[in-house]
């Protein structure tokens, strides 16, 4: 059994075991106009940048830094916090030494500045204790979470339940809060 919610001028069609996968968005509105890889356009590149600066410390943004590294790039991973901040303090600190010693230059605990378009890639301003650095590469890549892109979807007069970031209200079986429909990806939020 088919159905159709009118959204604005277009059409959503749920089918009785529906499934919503809403794109998800990186939250980069102060990037604007700065050329940025994500974790799935970084895997579609056809030439290993010289040089890559990672932002964010969470697992997707140390795998593909040693990725990057071992193929020859020379990496840089900045987070604002520690590498991998929710897993144990010991973890934390033997990852960033392993990826130190595979030549991957790890600035932790910092506070981003600004990031400028420059002719030889990008700058990125930080501070460190106070103390004011910049870091330049090829290429970025930013690997700080993806947001639900939700807004216009019109979920909500469909009968499904949004979270305060946007995130579809998934139960342990991905339902949603409408009978029939699931919602799967980085849309979802655990309820």
């Amino acid at each position: 059994m088919k159905r159709s919610i009118i959204i604005g001028a277009s059409a959503l069609a749920l089918a009785a075991a529906s499934v919503l996968s809403a794109i998800a968005v990186s939250p980069l509105a102060r990037m604007a106009g700065i050329p940025y890889l994500t974790s799935t356009t970084a895997l579609e590149l056809e030439a290993l940048p010289r040089s890559l600066m990672v932002i964010g410390g969470g697992y997707i943004g140390c795998e593909l830094a040693q990725m990057f590294a071992r193929a020859g790039a020379a990496v840089t991973l900045v987070t604002r916090r520690r590498l991998l901040p929710e897993a144990e303090l010991e973890v934390s600190a033997a990852l960033t030494g392993y990826l130190q010693d595979e030549g991957i230059a790890i600035k932790i605990g910092l506070a981003y500045r600004g990031i400028v378009r420059t002719d030889d890639g990008v700058e990125l301003a930080i501070a460190i204790d106070g103390e004011e650095q910049t870091i330049g590469a090829e290429q970025v890549l930013v690997t700080t979470g993806r947001s639900p892109n939700t807004k216009d979807l019109g979920l909500g007069e469909a009968g499904v339940t949004l979270a305060a970031n946007g995130g579809i209200v998934v139960d342990e079986r991905m339902r949603t809060t409408r009978p029939g429909v699931y919602a799967a990806g980085a849309a979802r939020r655990s309820t």
